[in-house]
């Protein structure tokens, strides 16, 4: 397969750059020793961090990989299927599971609700994007 017909040569180099320091970030930031972070007096802060956090991310990975550059040939961007999607979704999941796993590691706990609260955020940032994209099209 040459270079052009490749799916993913027709992914924007500056998008998958942005969408990948937001992942080494996110990463970062969730790894910090406990004693970094501090503790909110409100519990509600750290689902809602997480939410927010996954809901930038989703969006990111619907604004990286979904909206491709045109095609040479038609001229016109590439449709998405609803199996590359929830493809995309799985793999968010996984990586939001990864993150959480990986976080006993550095002395933190990993949790159940906090990768609900990632869940939760990566359908709002995928479900927003989608929706953006529905809008501008009508």
């Amino acid at each position: 397969m040459n270079r052009g017909t490749h799916p993913l040569s027709r992914i924007s180099p500056t998008r998958l750059s942005v969408w990948f320091a937001y992942v080494v970030v996110l990463a970062t930031l969730t790894h910090l020793p406990k004693a970094t972070v501090g503790r909110f007096p409100i519990r509600i802060w750290d689902k809602l961090s997480h939410t927010l956090a996954y809901a930038l991310l989703g969006w990111l990975s619907w604004w990286t990989f979904a909206t491709r550059r045109a095609t040479l040939a038609t001229g016109a961007a590439q449709r998405v299927s609803a199996g590359r999607i929830a493809l995309g979704f799985a793999a968010l999941l996984l990586l939001a599971a990864a993150d959480e796993y990986t976080q006993q590691w550095v002395g933190r706990d990993p949790s159940l609700t906090d990768w609900i609260a990632n869940a939760i955020g990566i359908v709002i940032g995928l479900g927003g994007a989608m929706l953006m994209r529905w809008c501008r099209r009508a």
